[in-house]
Parts: C-alpha cells; structure tokens; sequence
C-alpha cells in the first residue's frame, strides 16, 4: 500500500496506459480508451469501498495519482475532491491495452529547456497564447512522485528520485530538482513577492513592473493560499512582537513582503489534511488538454543549436538510452534549467569563458560571457532549539524582515524535518567528511531502530524547531562549471563560502537574533532548556549529548546560552577565530541558488536574450544577479510567466485574444486551437564553423518600452476568466472570501478568509495610466465557480 493525496468526495479515476519504453507523463495527447474497461473496474481501498473508474471521456484535474508498473504497463489512478487522504491499492495491468500515443513534435515555435519554476510558468503563458510549445524536463512527472503532492512530506520528498544531491567543491552538499515543477514540487512551499525596489536593481527598467506584477497575481490566485495558525504559530508571532521585529495583523496576510512581521502564503494548503501541495507543475497540468503543448519528461538535453548565433533548437535524448535528436525552434529557444544546470548547458552549447569551452572542446559561439560566475548559495543561518513538547509538522505562522540587519526570520518545526535534512545535508558531521557512504549510514540511523530500542534517534532530533534567518547579502560568491560533453556528468560547483569575511560577521549577528527570539517569554512552554535527561539511546553523538546536557557535559560557559541546541554552540567566552571554525564546520546549503547568468553579465533586455546572440533567452534563477530578501520560488514563477507573455506578445500587431484554459460555463464546446500540422523533419542545422569572437554589444541606454496597441474590443486574458465565470461580480468590491483586499500601502494585502477572490487594486490601476500592461481583473472569482470552470476545462483532457 502507498499513500496518496486524493479525495473520496467527487472522485473520479482515470486510466492511463504508457509503455515502458516511454514513461513519461504524456500531456496533451490522445487517450484511448482501454480494451474492456468497464464502469465496473474497481479502484480498491484500504478500509473503505471499492470506487469505480470512471470512463465516459470527461478527465478531471488530479489531486494526486498514483502508478503500478508490470509486464511493460503503468496503471495510474487519478482523483479529484476533497479529503479524507487514502490508500490504494493498482489493480492487475491489462495487457492488451491500447498505450498513449507518444507524438513529440520534431519541431515547435518555442522549445523550453527546463520543466521548473519559471519553465511551466513561460510554457503556460506562451501556451495560453496559442503559442506552439515544446517543454522539457530532463527529470520525471511529479505525479510520478506521491511524495510532490502534498507539503506534509516535506523534507522527507528532498530525498527521493525528485530530487538530486550535488557536493560542492567546499565540501557542502547541495540539492536540484529533478522533477516537472523544479523546486516548487519539493520545497517548503513559501510564496513570497519581491519588491519594486530589488526587480528595477536587479533587472533595469527594462523590466515592465505592471506586466510582472500582473503575472504575479494571476500566480498567485491560482496557486498560493494563507498559512493557517496554530498553537505554536501563535506563540512564534507574539515572540517576535515582543522582540521588537513587528506584530503580524492576523486579518491581514500579504503576499508581498513587508517591513516587519507578516502572515505569508505558500503553495501548499495547510488549512486541508497532509497540506495537499499546488506548485508551477499544476499550470502545465491544468493545461493538458491544450493541443499547442506538448510536454517530455527523462529528456536529456545536450545543446542548444544555433545558426551562426541565432538559436534555432536544441539537441534531445527523449529518453534513456535513445539516441540524440535535432529539434528545430522557429522562433526561440528558452533555457530555464536552473542556477547549476542552466550554465551548464550554455558552456557545452559554445557559451562561456573561452578557458572553459577550450577545455570542454566546444566551439565558441559567443565567447567570454561569464558564464558560471556570480554563483550564489544564500548564506542561511539555522539552529534547532529542542522542543518541550512533541507537535506536527509545521511552518511558521509569521515570517519577520529586518531591512536595516538585512535578515529574513522564519521558523520550522516538527514532523521528520531535521532526521531528513540530516541525511540530504549531512550536517551532523564537517564538511570535508560529508561524502555519500555517510548519508547511507545517516540513512538507516535516522530512519530505523539504533541498538534494537523502540525509539529512533531522530525522534530526538525532530523534537524540536528550527529557526532561521536568510541573509539578504550574499558578498562571497563562487562559480558552475561543466566538465563533460556528457550533459549527465554533474558540473563542478564551488560555493566559495567565506571569500569575504564579512559573512562571518553577518552569520554571528544571525545567531544573536535566534536566541533573542527563542527567549521570548510565548516561547518557553515551547523551547527546551539544558538539564540532565535519560537518555534513550546507547549510543549518541557529541552534538546530542551536548544539545541535551548541561554544565556536567559541557563544562565552563555553558550556562550562558540555557537552550538545547543542536549544533552546540562555541563556549563562552569565544574569540572570533573560535566562531568563524565553528561556522564552516556547522555550515550548511540554504538550497536557494542565484547568479550564474547573471541580468547585466550574460542577459540583456527585456527579453532576456543572451548577450551576442538572438532566439536564446534564460529565465530561472540563475538571471538573479543577487539574492532576493525571500524564499524565490514565486519571483522565479513570475519572472517566468512574464517573459512567456512578453515573448508571445512581441511581433503581433494585432493579438488575438490569450487561450483560456477555464472553457465558459455555456454548453457549447469552446473552439479549440488548431492542431499544427506535422513537418516534415528538418534538417539537421548543421553545427557551425567556429565563428570570430562577436563584438559584445555595447548595454543599450534604457529605452521606454514601445507601447502596444490598444485592444478595447478584445479583453486581456483575465477578463475573460472574469467574464465567463464570475459575470455578477463588480469592481472594486472585496468578496467575502477574497484573496487581494486593496490597501493603500500594499499591492496585494490579504483578507483572512482568502482562497482565491481576486479584487481591483484601485492604487496600482490608477498609476501610470498610460501603461499598456494588462490589469488585474475587476472582479473576484468564487472558489465554488473556479472548481466548476476548472472541472469544465478538464474535459478536453481526453479526446
């Protein structure tokens, strides 16, 4: 039996049938019907009835699914509706079933190299569009993965095929996704907005703040949600009142961060049992009826081909074991593959330092772009103070912002979270001893019976929270380098942790922060303090014993910090030699990665287009010249969304209105895109003849964007959402359970009730009149009318 995240109340299953030598997820293909599949076929339940598949040709959008594979068939569940979560249990595969038909064009208007946060988020927009787009991801569907599903797993899903460990050359081990969905399908699930001040820094005013902040909104009313309090989320919002870091409005959650304390959204749903998880993969998902998208997962891309220096499609393995193939891009290819992998395929796609791609043996295409420079893993700062008490997994209720200390705060405790980061990290043990026997031995030491005692050790361990502060500067910065013409073979990373001294300093400061908070008086039925304890193990390691103990273990000073942490800290008096050792042995990844081709170094313009070439764009983290202030996942998503509405929009004189995947509520059929016709294969572009080094262009001044023809007569995309779904609504008025209630000071303030309603942000609309940038919708969409359009939508999921 295998858990998952479904629903019995509105259920409804959905066959799938893939052969084995193709085991992707296939979206936006036919489906036939199985041989001899019947409404009487059960879907088996563990301690409930049995259900039946439902096989009239409607799909619906899957809370979660899961796969039996046997003699060459995988047999999937889908299910839609609301909790109880279950089990089940695959029926026998059927032999003699018709499989999915597998039709991966050979050529697209836009390929997207990269299937993650701002991957889906383009490939929507640019699908939404009408745009013909080829997504690939070189890791599995999530829905491959029950683990993805729902943030209740979490971190335990960082350890699983969804994810990929990478040691840094500095000794410390690191984390990609490799899944549809990047980071969003196994991460922490905060949602977070940057502000106007760090995008225009970042990214010039090129960047059309309207038109990014619009993308922002319609992400986030699709996919974020409130985090929910409890007791310890109570208790962690008054510590940080008390401590002078700001009182959270419980009535009043934000999406954009804020000076101070403030109740955050995430992807995951924790108002629902096991936080049912909702990331960048859903929006190609929600798609899957689109005939203009086609999605490969286990695609392994080896380069990006060019003409001359005009991008003109990449080449493919669509599988393990299958031979490379050229797939042309007519008009763009859009690298998104991530801050370690995105470098990557640039070098080996003649794009680079000329050391590198001399040493690789690949043709320069555009040399001395620094490449791979600026690599940026945040500086994170995290202490686990033990618990007094036993509680669930958790996030923190509030997250806090100090601008003038440049710290971010949060909070995380219970459920497996630190036994998990335990053996994907490593940090129980120094760097230069992490290396991958140690994380099997952590493995069953974390995860079964030590010396045959009916407790864990990481029972101890996950006792507890974890407290943490983010730094905003990240001044040490370090390099991605690829070593193979072999795209599987890992880069070379370097974190070059400590280059600038003065992170030391920022780390201490952090420290200082924590224990303020963990002394607050709200938090003393929470946090342990030092004492002797029975212990229940035979065997512990120091940190435990020390975390645990008191001045009998721990000897002088050890009084002057009263908590049980874990890593122990210096003992007092410590000299700053003694705090920077015990920093880098202690030091760990903060997963969230910048900076490797950088806005301004390697991307240029509105577009982000590749210095010196055209067609090639990058969007992901790696375009992030410097760290955002907040977790990134929703700035990435945006920035995403964003160019793939840009580059849809550009060259189209007049543009037809976007491709709206909530079909209307009217019995008519909604007209479906044209199904482009097939090609003929193109032929190979052959690789071109290694080209004089191209005279870098010269950082354009900044020009205003050109305005675009005004529409009236067509209704941007969110209008029609509106129009069709919710007609009654008015604008400029808070539904009761609305998501965006205007505030003067805030873009998108939050109402406390909020899961989806939408409503005018009167203050952002009346600024810059002249923008030609599409508006949020003046009008508020009921989650009721939103699941009935999102069930409509599906049925084109099978044809």
């Amino acid at each position: 039996m295998s858990p998952l995240m479904g629903g019995l109340s509105g259920l409804c299953c959905v066959l799938l049938l893939a052969a084995s030598s193709m085991p992707s997820f296939a979206l936006g293909k036919t489906l036939h019907r199985a041989k001899d599949i019947a409404p009487h076929t059960q879907c088996s339940f563990e301690s409930s009835p049995a259900f039946p598949f439902y096989w009239d040709e409607d799909g619906c959008k899957a809370a979660g699914v899961l796969g039996c594979k046997a003699d060459g068939i995988s047999v999937q569940c889908r299910f839609c509706g609301e909790p109880p979560y279950q089990s089940i249990q695959c029926p026998d595969p059927m032999k003699d079933a018709h499989h999915i038909k597998y039709d991966i064009p050979h050529q697209a208007s836009w390929i997207v190299v990269g299937g993650g946060a701002a991957g889906c988020a383009a490939a929507a927009a640019l699908a939404d569009a009408g745009e013909e787009v080829l997504l690939l991801e070189r890791g599995v569907s999530d829905l491959e993965v029950p683990a993805t599903q729902q943030a209740g797993t979490w971190p335990y899903v960082v350890n699983t095929e969804a994810a990929q460990h990478i040691r840094w050359e500095d000794g410390v081990w690191g984390t990609a996704a490799k899944v549809l969905g990047g980071g969003t399908s196994i991460n922490g699930g905060y949602s977070f907005e940057e502000a106007p001040d760090y995008l225009t820094k970042a990214f010039g005013p090129e960047l059309d703040l309207d038109a990014f902040y619009a993308s922002s909104k319609f992400l986030a009313d699709d996919l974020a949600h409130p985090i929910q309090p409890s007791q310890f989320g109570l208790a962690w919002k008054e510590a940080l009142c008390t401590e002078g870091y700001g009182c959270a409005d419980v009535k009043a959650p934000s999406l954009r961060w804020k000076e101070g304390a403030w109740i955050p959204l995430a992807t995951m749903n924790s108002s629902k049992r096991g936080w049912p998880r909702r990331g960048s993969a859903a929006l190609i998902h929600d798609r899957s009826h689109l005939k203009n998208l086609h999605v490969k997962t286990s695609a392994t891309v080896h380069r990006v081909l060019f003409d001359g220096t005009r991008a003109v499609g990449v080449l493919v393995s669509l599988g393990d074991g299958e031979p490379a193939i050229n797939v042309s891009a007519s008009k763009g290819v859009i690298v998104s593959a991530g801050a370690i992998f995105t470098p990557q395929l640039l070098q080996l796609s003649g794009i680079g330092k000329q050391d590198t791609l001399k040493r690789l043996g690949v043709a320069p295409v555009v040399p001395e772009l620094p490449v791979g420079r600026n690599f940026i893993d945040r500086l994170v700062m995290n202490l686990v103070f033990r618990g007094a008490k036993k509680m669930p997994f958790q996030v923190g209720y509030v997250v806090a912002m100090n601008t003038t200390l440049n710290m971010t705060i949060e909070v995380e405790a219970g459920g497996a979270i630190n036994s998990e980061f335990a053996i994907s990290s490593l940090a129980l043990d120094k760097p230069a001893n992490r290396n991958e026997v140690l994380r099997g031995f952590m493995s069953g030491l974390m995860r079964y019976p030590w010396d045959l005692k009916p407790t864990l050790l990481a029972d101890n361990i996950n006792n507890g929270m974890d407290l943490l502060v983010l730094q905003h500067e990240a001044l040490s910065r370090g390099w991605v380098e690829a070593v193979s013409l072999d795209p599987t073979v890992l880069p070379k990373v370097k974190a070059n942790y400590w280059a600038d001294q003065r992170d030391y300093v920022n780390q201490w400061r952090g420290i200082q922060e924590l224990l303020k908070i963990a002394g607050a008086e709200s938090m003393r039925p929470w946090v342990a303090r030092k004492k002797e304890v029975d212990l229940p193990h035979s065997v512990l390691s120091k940190e435990l014993k020390c975390a645990l103990l008191g001045e009998s273990y721990q000897g002088k000073g050890s009084k002057d910090t009263p908590f049980a942490i874990i890593p122990c800290l210096p003992l007092e008096p410590a000299s700053p030699e003694d705090w920077s050792k015990w920093l880098q042995e202690h030091h760990v990844s903060s997963y969230h990665y910048f900076g490797t081709a950088a806005f301004g170094t390697v991307v240029e313009g509105g577009e982000f287009t590749v210095k010196g070439t055209t067609g090639l764009h990058v969007v992901d983290a790696s375009v992030f010249p410097d760290p955002t202030r907040i977790n990134p996942q929703h700035s990435i998503m945006t920035l995403g969304h964003y160019l793939g509405s840009r580059l849809a929009q550009r060259g189209r004189a007049a543009a037809p209105p976007a491709t709206n995947h909530h079909p209307p509520q009217q019995p008519s059929q909604p007209s479906q895109p044209s199904q482009p016709s097939q090609p003929s294969q193109p032929s190979q572009p052959s690789q071109p003849s290694q080209p004089s080094q191209p005279s870098q262009p010269s950082q354009p001044s900044q020009p205003s964007l050109p305005s675009q023809p005004s529409q009236p007569s067509q209704p941007s995309r969110a209008e029609l959402v509106v129009s069709e779904v919710a007609p009654e609504a008015e604008a400029g008025v808070d539904a009761p359970n609305s998501l965006y209630a205007v505030a003067p000071d805030s873009l998108y303030a939050v109402a406390p009730d909020s899961l989806y309603e939408v409503a005018l942000d009167e203050a952002k609309a009346s600024k810059d009149s002249d923008s030609t940038a599409t508006k949020p919708a003046a009008a508020s969409l009921g989650r009721r009318r939103r699941r009935r359009a999102s069930l409509l939508a599906a049925k084109n999921f099978v044809d």
